[in-house]
């Protein structure tokens, strides 16, 4: 299920060279948000790349204008050791983390 969609930076003006162009010189591509993935593709339907994000329900990302990072807000689900929060509530577990957009993906 999508929880939320954010538009790549560059799809709002000129693209990079190098990246998917579309009409007017537009690069149309957007993050959208599923559980604990962002998929990044283009309106075109082609995914550019996903990024798994274990242990977390992520509900919210950002993209910084540079496109090298995206900001991510979710809940944690578990810890790395397995540990699941049982003592607090959802809402006092939301996780901010800042991500590096590898260059692959340009």
């Amino acid at each position: 299920m999508v929880r939320s969609v954010a538009w790549l930076p560059s799809s709002e003006g000129e693209s990079p060279p190098g990246q998917y162009i579309h009409h007017a010189n537009l690069c149309l591509a957007f993050l959208s948000v599923e559980g604990s993935q962002v998929v990044e593709m283009t309106l075109d339907g082609v995914i550019r790349e996903t990024h798994e994000l274990d242990r977390l329900d992520l509900q919210d990302v950002a993209v910084t204008p540079d496109e090298e990072r995206m900001l991510g807000v979710a809940i944690l689900l578990s810890t790395k050791s397995g540990l699941q929060p049982s003592l607090s509530k959802a809402e006092k577990r939301i996780v901010g983390a800042s991500i590096y957009i590898s260059a692959s993906s340009k």
